[in-house]
């Protein structure tokens, strides 16, 4: 029996750094501009794992959310920024809808616009499923969020989780904010904000209770001690190997947003 148990670890071990260097693997192929492959690749991965390997087969989840995000542009990303804000939370609710369509009648192809919202977006988004065929970010987890709506040439299907006032969010604070299978990190160091996922890649402990590191912008995992850059995900020294994702963070109208895909 224990000769049994020790072969058991040992190979749960190997899937586990095979699942890792297929992670960084498809990273790479995605930063070198063939995000599609590796999309296709983690997905086969996530099939493949799905049924008996279920730890394995989250941080290929997990792992997917980051290749879609490599997938846009920043040329994209900086024409999204750029675009008006429709900030419907002080409209009455019967008018927010009609509101919001006639702002979106009055794009140009290419044109878009950014929403605020702190009510169910769910029948919104499937109006504009029905009416125009395309897809408008849900915030995932909570009951309103920030979310671009655009004409096709430009329309962006990223989803942006609010996070917490800017003002809260002072140098050294930080806050967990949760989506559907995704616990994010949200923290400000040295003026900085980041948004790292909120495990280590090492044994999946939560981060959010590590000493940060202001001179290096890290943070360290409270349960093993392996630190990992705010800026890239990369682990910085064992027993972890393996980089974590990291998430685009904007202030929009003094709220912190997180891109989560």
């Amino acid at each position: 029996m224990e000769m049994s148990s020790n072969v058991t670890t040992t190979d749960g071990d190997a899937l586990d750094a095979l699942t890792g260097v297929l992670s960084d693997a498809l990273r790479a192929l995605a930063d070198a501009g063939h995000s599609d492959d590796a999309n296709r690749l983690a997905a086969q991965a996530y099939a493949a794992l799905r049924r008996e390997h279920q730890p394995q087969a989250q941080r290929i989840n997990v792992l997917m959310h980051g290749l879609v995000r490599i997938q846009n542009t920043t040329k994209e990303q900086k024409m999204a920024t750029a675009d008006p804000q429709l900030d419907v939370r002080t409209e009455a609710p019967a008018q927010r809808h009609e509101l919001i369509f006639d702002n979106y009648h009055r794009l140009t192809q290419g044109e878009g616009f950014v929403l605020v919202n702190d009510h169910d977006p769910k029948p919104l988004y499937y109006q504009f499923e029905a009416e125009h065929s395309v897809h408008l970010g849900l915030p995932g987890g909570r009951p309103g969020g920030v979310a671009r709506a655009g004409r096709p040439s430009r329309m962006s299907s990223a989803t942006r989780l609010l996070a917490c006032p800017a003002s809260d969010l002072t140098p050294g604070e930080r806050r967990v904010v949760t989506a559907p299978g995704l616990e994010l990190l949200v923290l400000n160091c040295g003026g900085q904000l980041f948004a790292i996922e909120n495990r280590c890649s090492h044994e999946d402990a939560p981060l959010d209770d590590g000493p940060v590191d202001g001179a290096a912008c890290s943070i360290e995992c409270p349960r093993h001690g392996s630190r990992f850059d705010l800026r890239t995900g990369r682990a910085l020294n064992l027993p972890a190997y393996r980089s974590i994702d990291v998430f685009d963070v904007q202030v929009v109208d003094g709220i912190v947003s997180v891109q989560i895909d």
